[in-house]
């Protein structure tokens, strides 16, 4: 019976260090992306209830794994040091409680060093020694406490555990209530973003090859916005503006060059809130399938996902598109009843350029270039590029156009099919286009030309039928206030945005929009803004400006700052006051960085990101 009992009391314990544990950790996620300051009960709700499972849980897997190591361990060196063990025996509730601040003062040392995420090139391992470290120092903590409570009565603890079971639970159970109690009142919502598609190369913007009949046909049922602007030529900077209503230099994500250590600089800051966790914070049902490794967790864009599919998130001659939709109609038909918001990201027509044979625009071909050829020959190879090859890596790239539409087509068809196609707002866009030696490179990240940041924009908005054209420039940038305000979603209070919304139906209120776009690409650094129909592009390394009409030359050959000096001093004077206004928002001192593991690093190397 006494045996029972210590084991009872151990269990306590246990369950109340785990407890504890995962209140620091709450209010520590809580702050971090300040739910209770943007009045996000439900979110800080939903940290609660996950940090505290997870910290009971780890806590008592690892007194379950630790303890026995321990004894098994401990017992024989104590029995060959006798003086030792008989001075430890007398004194074992202050050695325990000396171990326990020796070993909290080492990892606080380590934390303060930044060592346990320095250790090694692999996130996983970083991660589970920093998991690792906290659970020894909580252990030790708890043989502590044990050791000098021993003879007290135990009443105390177990009632102690007893109340922070029922409070790691009641989050979870009031969570449910909640969402049951009051539920979304706007319409579920169907994000869609194709990487690396340019709008030109669609055949609903006016391509000459059938390149995207599924996504034609559903713009004929939409607002097809004819001249939607990139905040930046690249993904992670692309779609962390859209998701978050920030420019990318205000969430600090840098795309430097192609060396190991700078290829990318900074992730997703907690900070920021994100589409998932508006949407989530109305209890809609949250769920993210990515095939992008510059958007997934390690970037922290999963943020607000009760899920976030990242297994497609591969090499560049993985093929995910199958994959990314079957999981896309999975969730529609496990959730199709419940109020939703899906985030569907395709990947397949980013490079390398493969060839679908149900879409080869170029059968005759016989040149030196070939179908999934990697990204970095490619480019060594540019020199060598004749007319008829050019033609064949452009037909690849369509080629990869017309597969990712056909299974957008696929996913729509479903939609349908539910019979959630009418009351659904449906988002179609993409991050960033691609180039192809208009400026004497192939790919994307580089430059502000229009090849790199004029992309699609479609959106289908909850009983729509008829299509219309919306012919002014409008930015990514306000895509979070636009996805909010179609879905009937108020911002969080007291978040500062730079996005506004786009009022779809009155296109007079779009005229005048200054449209800014950046790259921070070590060899290219630049800026550009958008207004009426003329652009004006600064180069930050060499201060070269260049201004370009629109409408009248859409492949802005001809630079107009010798003819158009009021046109070039008006959008040079926008981009002054932009550049005021962010640079307090740029991020300092040092930065988060993501740890990617050794196979996405293969996968960032085989996409060209790094060498």
């Amino acid at each position: 019976m006494a045996t029972v009992k210590r084991w009872i009391d151990a269990a306590s314990a246990v369950l109340v260090v785990g407890f504890c544990a995962g209140v620091f950790f709450t209010l520590q996620t809580v702050m971090a992306h300040r739910y209770v300051e943007y009045g996000m009960y439900r979110m800080a709700l939903a940290a609660a209830a996950q940090q505290l499972s997870k910290w009971v849980l780890l806590t008592a897997g690892g007194a379950v794994v630790v303890v026995p190591l321990v004894v098994i361990f401990l017992r024989p060196l104590l029995r060959l040091a006798g003086p030792v063990r008989g001075f430890i025996e007398r004194h074992r509730g202050r050695c325990a409680l000396i171990a326990a601040v020796g070993l909290t003062a080492v990892f606080a040392a380590l934390m303060a060093a930044d060592a346990l995420w320095l250790i090694g090139d692999v996130p996983a391992v970083n991660y589970a020694l920093g998991d690792l470290g906290v659970l020894v120092v909580l252990l030790s903590w708890l043989m502590a406490v044990r050791y000098r409570a021993e003879g007290r009565p135990s009443k105390v603890l177990r009632m102690a555990a007893a109340c922070a079971l029922v409070a790691a639970i009641a989050p979870w159970i009031v969570t449910g209530a909640d969402k049951k109690m009051h539920p979304p009142g706007g319409p579920s919502v169907l994000f869609i973003i194709v990487d690396t598609l340019r709008a030109d190369h669609m055949s609903c913007y006016g391509y000459g090859r059938k390149t995207t009949p599924c996504v034609d046909l559903f713009a004929k049922e939409a607002t097809l916005f004819k001249n939607a602007i990139a905040a930046a030529p690249w993904t992670s900077a692309s779609i962390g503006s859209m998701i978050t209503g920030q420019y990318p230099a205000a969430i600090g994500i840098e795309l430097f060059g192609s060396s190991l250590k700078e290829s990318v600089r900074g992730m997703m800051g907690p900070r920021f809130v994100t589409l998932a966790e508006l949407f989530r914070e109305r209890n809609y049902t949250t769920r993210g399938i990515v095939s992008n490794v510059h958007i997934g967790s390690r970037m922290g864009f999963q943020q607000g996902y009760e899920a976030y599919e990242e297994s497609d998130a591969r090499a560049a001659d993985y093929i995910s598109s199958p994959s990314v939709t079957a999981k896309a109609i999975r969730f529609l038909k496990e959730h199709g009843g419940e109020k939703f918001f899906l985030f569907v990201h395709y990947f397949d027509p980013h490079y390398d350029y493969i060839l679908h044979e149900n879409y080869n625009y170029f059968p005759e071909y016989r040149g030196r270039f070939f179908s999934d050829q990697q990204h970095v020959d490619l480019l060594k190879r540019i020199p060598e590029v004749l007319p008829d090859d050019l033609r064949y890596i452009t037909a690849l790239y369509d080629s990869e156009i017309s597969f990712t539409d056909e299974y957008i087509g696929r996913l729509l068809d479903t939609v349908r099919k539910l019979g959630l196609y009418d009351d659904l707002l449906i988002v179609f866009v993409a991050d960033h286009g691609e180039e192809f030696l208009e400026r004497g490179t192939i790919g994307h990240g580089g430059t502000l030309y229009q090849e790199q940041v004029h992309v699609p924009l479609i959106v289908k908005l909850p009983g729509q039928k008829e299509g219309r054209v919306i012919d002014e420039y409008v930015g990514l940038i306000d895509m979070m206030t636009s996805t909010a305000a179609w879905a009937g979603v108020a911002m969080p209070r007291g978040y500062e945005h730079d996005g506004e919304p786009i009022d779809a139906g009155n296109p007079a209120s779009l005229r005048g929009r200054e449209i800014v776009s950046e790259t921070t690409h070590v060899d290219h650094p630049a800026e550009s803004v958008t207004r009426e129909g003329w652009k004006l592009v600064f180069d930050r390394k060499t201060s070269a400006q260049m201004l370009f009409d629109l409408a009248g030359d859409p492949g802005e050959l001809a630079n107009r700052t010798g003819d158009s000096e009021p046109e070039r001093e008006r959008l040079h004077s926008i981009l002054r006051s932009w550049d005021e206004q962010i640079e307090p928002k740029r991020p300092k001192g040092k930065q988060r960085q993501p740890k990617f593991s050794e196979e996405q690093l293969k996968d960032l190397k085989s996409l060209g990101y790094i060498q």
